[in-house]
């Protein structure tokens, strides 16, 4: 089925139920410049990681930012049960991060506006200096956020839970209800610990960590 046709920056959704007597092949034929996934009973059969590929400013529609660390795993984290400290333990680093966040939907937002929308997510951007998760104490990790050399936003990672590892430890225990695993090597935002400084075209965004560096 041709939906957009020529038309850039589309995002689509699409589900389907298929009801056969009997197990059978079955051919899909899907494309995209970017990331395409295909989710079957509940399992992912398909998955190009490939995101944002040559990403501009008008792919946006009201694009958001706000700082957050990032964690990077080494080993699996599955819950139920998954403490701060299984979190530290199984963090190879952590990493400054910006989250650029947007919405796609103009009415009032419903639950299956917001799981079909992606929750927001539209880009993210690390730098800085990646650090061990006990190197520091990740709670006082501080963050200042400029737009345009003025300060939009500031505060500390223990904004996120009283703790940012709090953010994946209760990730891990909410997706290990659905059976779903975080696996080494995962990147996992920990959350948001300053309000959204929103983003028009033209404007330089930075968000200084101190210590850790700037993104």
């Amino acid at each position: 089925i041709d939906v957009f046709g020529t038309t850039n920056e589309a995002v689509a959704y699409a589900y389907t139920e298929i009801d056969v007597p009997q197990a059978q092949t079955a051919q899909l034929r899907c494309g995209a410049d970017d990331n395409c996934s295909v989710w079957l009973n509940g399992r992912q059969i398909l998955a190009r990681e490939q995101w944002l590929n040559g990403t501009r400013f008008d792919r946006f529609i009201t694009p958001r930012v706000e700082v957050e660390l990032a964690f990077v795993l080494n080993r699996r984290l599955q819950g139920p049960e998954v403490s701060v400290f299984d979190v530290l333990s199984a963090t190879d680093y952590v990493v400054p991060a910006i989250e650029i966040i947007d919405a796609r939907v103009q009415n009032l937002r419903k639950i299956f506006d917001t799981v079909s929308d992606n929750g927001a997510a539209a880009g993210l951007v690390m730098g800085g200096r990646p650090v061990g998760p006990m190197d520091v104490d990740l709670r006082w990790v501080g963050a200042i956020m400029y737009r345009n050399t003025e300060i939009e936003e500031t505060g500390l990672a223990a904004g996120v839970l009283g703790h940012p590892a709090l953010g994946v430890a209760w990730l891990a225990n909410r997706l290990g209800k659905s059976g779903v695993t975080l696996e080494a090597g995962h990147l996992i935002l920990a959350g948001s610990f300053t309000r959204v400084v929103f983003a028009n075209k033209g404007d330089t965004l930075h968000g200084d960590f101190g210590p850790l560096g700037g993104v």
